[in-house]
């Protein structure tokens, strides 16, 4: 039997704006996303090709998916669904194992849903500007959307957006705008 979708609390609205990046780190083949530099990692939820890190609260830090883009399924009108409401998230079970990951993505890869129940969800919460959570009725976590990916090269960007985010100066994602985003094979 495979594991249940991790249980989870919401708290609306968030109290604060939050930023995270997606960086797909071309040498290794994974995404990395991390999240407020300032949590510090307590526990994790974790199968073959995702890691969820979480701090003592349950907010996440970090994700890792292990899974190289070439096999990540396109699906040509992929869709991030809007969420106007920003949320604070909070994962309940720490060191469990996630089920199976579901990868779609659109056709430049820029935007990937990692889909960890079927597609019966109640509700879409924004936990950053750039990671959208949707939610089961039983509230538990159906997927996480990711926008905005960039390229990352010995995780260059990724420290640089670290300092942005240690000094204050980080902006939002901006898909359009990223010096760092460029055209991804099909």
């Amino acid at each position: 039997m495979s594991p249940a979708p991790p249980r989870i609390v919401i708290q609306t609205p968030a109290p604060e704006p939050r930023f995270s990046r997606g960086f797909y780190q071309v040498e290794e083949d994974s995404l990395y996303v991390p999240f407020h530099p300032a949590r510090t990692f307590f526990s994790y939820l974790d199968s073959d090709e995702i890691s969820l890190q979480t701090d003592n609260k349950g907010q996440l830090v970090f994700l890792q998916l292990q899974l190289p883009r070439a096999s990540w399924n396109v699906t040509p009108k992929l869709a991030c669904p809007e969420a106007t409401v920003t949320a604070d998230i909070r994962l309940v079970d720490f060191r469990e194992q996630l089920p199976a990951v579901t990868v779609t993505a659109t056709a430049d890869k820029s935007t990937v849903r990692l889909a960890f129940a079927p597609a019966s969800t109640t509700a879409a919460y924004r936990l950053t500007d750039s990671v959208v959570c949707e939610v089961t009725p039983d509230a538990r976590l159906a997927a996480l959307w990711i926008t905005g990916i960039e390229d990352d090269r010995a995780a260059a960007g990724m420290a640089a957006w670290r300092k942005q985010m240690k000094t204050g100066t980080a902006a939002p994602a901006d898909e359009k705008s990223s010096p760092r985003r460029r055209p991804r094979p099909a």
